[in-house]
């Protein structure tokens, strides 16, 4: 029997907090004007063509290429009650956890935000000190 389990290593919090995140901006950010959101989890397990990811994916009106330069820098928003730190403090997540948080244009539209992770033979040994 197969399994569909994807292994990495990375703080389960930091993970679930980086999702959420993820998912909350598609919700608000990723939908066509008039139109429910949808929002897809994509996850790859490791394999000879490449380490596992995992995505959010979304279908709205994607990033203006001059924004998407700057969405990961701290206090950087377009939202007018933005705090401008959801996107810098989940990419600071990613690399504290030896992950990679990055943004991906969808084609015909939407917006994804891909985490590389570490896969578990890459990951580094743990200290008890």
């Amino acid at each position: 029997m197969q399994s569909n389990a994807v292994e990495a290593v990375i703080d389960p919090q930091h993970l679930q907090q980086v999702i959420w995140n993820l998912v909350q901006n598609a919700l608000r950010y990723g939908r066509m004007p008039g139109e429910p959101a949808r929002v897809m989890l994509i996850s790859r397990a490791a394999s000879d063509a490449g380490p596992p990811l995992l995505e959010v994916v979304d279908r709205g009106p994607g990033i203006p290429t001059k924004v998407a330069a700057q969405i990961f820098e701290p206090f950087y928003t377009t939202h007018e009650y933005g705090t401008g730190l959801g996107l810098y403090l989940c990419k600071q997540m990613c690399d504290a956890n030896q992950a990679e948080l990055e943004y991906v244009p969808v084609a015909g539209g939407g917006s994804c935000f891909r985490i590389t992770l570490a896969p578990p033979a890459q990951a580094p040994a743990q200290s008890d000190a």
